[in-house]
């Protein structure tokens, strides 16, 4: 998937991708959420999404060395996991036929499912003999999000928030979900042809704009109004779905 190599469309990417992960390192979630949809402004969507293959790997990696994860149950999460690759599996293949054009129209659609989780954010509480019956319905719907735009994150953790989990259980399960369903998310984005091994490669290169922004957002994080914060990403995903919709 070629690159155009425009010295300003390279600043720009690296800036969106510095913004990306900023958020990310105060908020602890943000990374796609913020970059994919300006990224796709400039280029193709497979390819925004491509460009943050590595960081993304690689920040959550960062995530559970530096939390340490304790209390994680891969059996309680299993169905979950499974459910998101099959449907994600599916979704990839169903994209890698649509055309740049309806692709933006999903991913715009994506972005708004997001932005309603992180308005009302869901606190209901699921009961444990109703859990493998949610987790095969978010397993799905975070499967069908991933598996257009990759950002898989707040379906995840509303889920994760309703089932009432310890701090350390959350913080282990999350971080470890992102994990294990980004490598099968990214390599059947590869399988069917969304982008190829050429432009992960070039993800390794948003990697020193990534460490640097979440360095940032660790900083601004003591001077946060969470809430304020939050309004101010609302407001820009709604408008970046529109754009991506108003998009040819």
């Amino acid at each position: 998937m070629p690159f155009d190599t425009d010295p300003v469309l390279i600043v720009l990417v690296a800036l969106i991708l510095l913004l990306g992960a900023t958020v990310k390192g105060a908020m602890g979630i943000g990374m796609p959420l913020v970059s994919i949809p300006l990224l796709s402004l400039l280029v193709s969507p497979p390819l925004a999404i491509a460009l943050l293959a590595a960081p993304i790997l690689a920040s959550n990696a960062m995530q559970i060395y530096e939390t340490k994860p304790r209390g994680l149950s891969i059996k309680r999460m299993g169905l979950l996991l499974l459910c998101q690759t099959v449907s994600m599996v599916v979704t990839v293949r169903w994209t890698a036929s649509i055309s740049p054009s309806e692709l933006n129209k999903w991913l715009g659609v994506s972005i708004l499912l997001t932005a309603a989780l992180l308005m009302f954010k869901p606190s209901f509480h699921i009961p444990a003999k109703l859990e493998p019956v949610f987790s095969v319905l978010v397993g799905l719907a975070a499967g069908f999000v991933g598996g257009v735009s990759s950002m898989t994150g707040p379906v995840v953790i509303a889920y994760l928030i309703a089932l009432r989990m310890r701090r350390e259980e959350f913080i282990g399960t999350i971080s470890t979900v992102y994990l294990l369903t980004a490598v099968p998310m990214y390599a059947a984005m590869m399988w069917f042809g969304r982008f190829g091994i050429g432009a992960v490669l070039l993800s390794l290169l948003a990697l020193p704009p990534m460490f640097l922004g979440m360095h940032f957002g660790r900083q601004l994080r003591q001077y946060l109004d969470e809430q304020r914060f939050r309004r101010i990403l609302l407001v820009f995903l709604v408008a970046m779905a529109a754009t991506l919709f108003l998009k040819p």
